[in-house]
C-alpha cells in the first residue's frame, strides 16, 4: 500500500512532462520510502531501473550494464557486460538515443557507489553535460547516506552542483497520513502507535493491523530494536558518543551545559558529535516561538521512532538478549504516558497548522512552544512553559494547553492558561485545550457562554478534523 508523498508524485509528473532533461535527487534516511515512492512514480512509464548495492565497482557496472542490455533486448551486451563507467554511459546513451520516447532512469542508492569512489560523480557530470540534459530523459539518483549526500551532492564543490533541476528530501510521513495504515484504529491507539514508530512507512506496514505495538517493538525477533543501530551505524564511525548524547536527549536533557555535564566532557569536545547529528537531521534545536535573540534553545530526536528506542531500549537491551522482555514492558509501561503526552503536543500543532481556519476561523501564521521566565513572578526567576503559542493576523495570539491524561479538564486549567498568557502584549487573543479524556461541564459552559474565544478540543474532534485531511 502506497500512502501520502502526493506534493511529490505532483513535482516529478511535472518534471516528467517537461521536454527537456531532468536531473532530480531523491534522498532521505533508510525506510522512509525512497524507493516506493520511485516506484509509484514509474509503474506506468517507461523506465530503467539501477539499484546499486554494496558490491565492486565492477560488479556493480556490470550488473547495471545487464538491466540496460535486458531493457533494451541487447543479448550480445548481456553476455558481455561492461566494466567501466565511461563504457556504460555511452552505452546507455546510445540505447536511450535509439529510443523514439522518454526514458526514466534511476541510480537508487547512489550513496554506495560514491562511497565507493568520488569519480562516479564526475563521470556522471560530463555525460549530463554533453548529452542527457539534452535529451528526453529523466534521470534520478536516491541516496540513504545524508552524509554523503551532504558533502558529495549537495556541496558546491561537488562535480553534479548545479546539473541537478529537483531536490526531494523525503522525510516521515504525517501523523494524520499513518491512519490509512489503520483505518479501524481509534484515535489514542493511532497516536500510541506514532508516538513508537513516528511516520515511517516501513513500520507501519509491519505492524499489520496496529495491536500491540508496544510487545512487538521489544520483541527481539523483529527488527525495531535492531535497526536503529544499523541505520545510524552506517554513518557514524565509532558511534557510542553519539548513542549517549541521544539517549541523554531522549531522557530530557536538552541543552549542551546538561549534555555535556552529565558525559564527563566539556561543550566544546561535544559539539562536533551535536553538529554531525543535526546535519543528518537526527536531531534539531527548538527554540521558544517569538523569542527575538536566539541564544538558547532546546535539542530534541526528530524520529519518533529514535526517540521511542533511546528513551526506553537503550541501555537496557541486554533485558532482551536475557529474555526479560517482561521487566522491560514493565519499565516502558509505566511512563509510557509522560513520553507521549511531548508527542501528543507536536500532534496537536500539526494538526492546528493545517485545520486553523476551520477550527477558530483564522490562519496560523506561526505556531511553537514557548518557555522562559515570567518577568511577575519572584523577579523573573521562575521558569514558564506554555504547551502551544501561535501568531495570527493583525498581531493576534493564540495560547494553548496540551492534556495527555485520564481526567477531565477543570477551570483551573483555563484560569492557568489565561494567567500566563498576560506575559505577552496583544489586543487579539484566543485559547485552546486539547485532551485526551474531556473536559469538566464547568468548562465546557464557559467556552460556550463566555467572551473569551475558548475553543476546546477532545479526541473525537480531532478524529474528524483530520478525516477532511484525506
Amino acid at each position: 500500500m502506497f500512502v501520502g508523498r502526493d506534493k511529490e508524485l505532483s513535482f516529478l509528473n511535472e518534471k516528467y512532462a517537461e521536454k527537456s532533461g531532468n536531473f532530480i535527487l531523491i534522498y532521505g534516511r533508510r525506510r522512509i520510502g525512497k524507493t516506493a515512492l520511485v516506484n509509484k512514480f514509474i509503474e506506468d512509464k517507461k523506465a530503467i531501473y539501477l539499484l546499486a548495492t554494496m558490491e565492486e565497482r565492477n560488479q556493480i557496472i556490470r550488473r547495471f550494464t545487464q538491466e540496460i542490455s535486458q531493457f533494451f533486448n541487447d543479448e550480445l551486451m548481456f553476455d558481455n557486460p561492461l566494466s567501466d563507467w565511461d563504457s556504460f554511459f555511452k552505452y546507455m546513451i546510445e540505447k536511450i538515443k535509439s529510443c523514439n520516447t522518454k526514458i526514466i532512469v534511476v541510480f537508487d542508492e547512489i550513496t554506495y557507489i560514491i562511497e565507493q569512489g568520488k569519480s562516479f560523480l564526475s563521470i556522471l557530470q560530463r555525460y549530463f553535460d554533453l548529452y542527457l540534459k539534452d535529451m528526453n530523459t529523466v534521470l534520478i539518483l536516491t541516496g540513504s547516506l545524508i552524509n554523503v549526500v551532504y558533502n558529495d551532492i549537495l556541496s558546491y564543490k561537488s562535480p553534479i552542483f548545479g546539473r541537478r533541476t529537483g531536490n526531494i528530501e523525503l522525510t516521515e510521513l504525517k501523523f494524520y497520513e499513518i491512519m490509512h495504515f489503520f483505518p479501524k484504529l481509534q484515535m489514542e491507539d493511532l497516536i500510541r502507535i506514532y508516538a513508537i514508530y513516528g511516520g515511517v512507512p516501513y513500520y507501519l506496514r509491519l505492524l499489520a493491523d496496529g495491536s500491540k505495538p508496544i510487545e512487538k517493538f521489544v520483541n527481539k525477533n523483529n527488527i525495531y530494536c535492531s535497526d536503529v543501530q544499523f541505520i545510524l551505524g552506517q554513518e557514524l564511525r565509532a558511534p557510542e558518543k553519539y548513542f549517549t548524547i541521544l539517549r541523554l536527549i531522549a531522557e530530557g536533557k536538552n541543552n549542551t551545559s546538561e549534555i555535556s555535564g552529565a558525559m564527563g566532557m566539556n561543550s566544546n569536545e561535544i559539539s562536533p558529535y551535536i553538529d554531525k547529528l543535526l546535519t543528518m537531521r537526527v536531531i534539531s534545536k527548538e527554540f521558544p516561538i517569538l523569542l527575538k535573540k536566539r541564544n538558547t534553545g532546546a535539542y530534541k530526536i526528530t524520529s519518533n521512532y529514535f526517540n521511542f528506542y533511546f528513551r526506553f531500549i537503550f541501555g537496557r537491551q541486554q533485558l532482551l538478549e536475557t529474555g526479560r522482555e517482561d521487566t522491560l514492558l514493565k519499565i516502558i509501561t509505566k511512563s509510557i504516558d509522560i513520553y507521549i503526552s511531548k508527542i501528543f503536543e507536536n500532534i496537536c500543532m500539526e494538526l492546528l497548522t493545517l485545520k486553523a481556519r476551520d477550527i477558530f476561523g483564522f490562519e496560523l501564521l506561526e505556531i511553537g512552544r514557548w518557555w522562559g521566565r515570567n518577568p511577575g513572578k519572584d523577579r523573573g526567576k521562575d521558569i514558564e512553559e506554555i504547551d502551544i503559542v501561535g501568531t495570527y493576523e493583525g498581531d493576534g495570539l493564540l495560547f494553548g494547553e496540551v492534556k495527555w491524561r485520564n481526567t477531565k479538564i477543570e477551570i483551573d486549567t483555563f484560569i492557568s492558561l489565561k494567567a500566563k498568557s498576560a506575559m505577552f502584549q496583544s489586543e487579539r487573543r484566543a485559547f485552546v485545550i486539547i485532551s485526551k479524556s474531556g473536559f469538566e461541564d464547568e468548562l465546557i459552559s464557559l467556552a460556550a457562554k463566555s467572551k473569551e474565544k475558548l475553543f476546546l478540543i477532545g479526541l473525537n474532534d480531532m478524529n474528524q478534523l483530520i478525516r477532511t485531511l484525506e
